[in-house]
């Protein structure tokens, strides 16, 4: 009877230690994910302060004008495509 109760006893330390385990597992785990969601979120805030720069208006005409050697359009250069194929107003979406 006495063996009885010390596996009983035995058995129940035994599952509050696995389940102990398994919570510093789970924690452990939960602060691994944390610490990469904090170095995606910055590495996004980051990205997303240099779409602001690249996007910039004033770098785009300067790189069109300096690298690519374009200029203002000149009015006889504009020519309409498409524009019977489609009526005013109307996309081709």
């Amino acid at each position: 009877m006495i063996a009885f109760v010390i596996l009983g006893l035995s058995l129940g330390a035994l599952g509050h230690v696995a389940v102990h385990a398994k919570r510093l597992e789970v924690a452990l785990a939960l602060g691994e994910a944390e610490r990469v969601h904090r170095e995606l979120a910055e590495q996004r805030r980051h990205l997303e302060i240099e779409i602001g720069m690249l996007k910039d208006p004033s770098r785009v005409i300067a790189i069109a004008r300096d690298q690519l050697l374009m200029g203002p359009a000149v009015p006889g250069n504009i020519r309409q495509i498409g524009a019977a194929l489609a009526p005013p107003g109307k996309g081709t979406h």
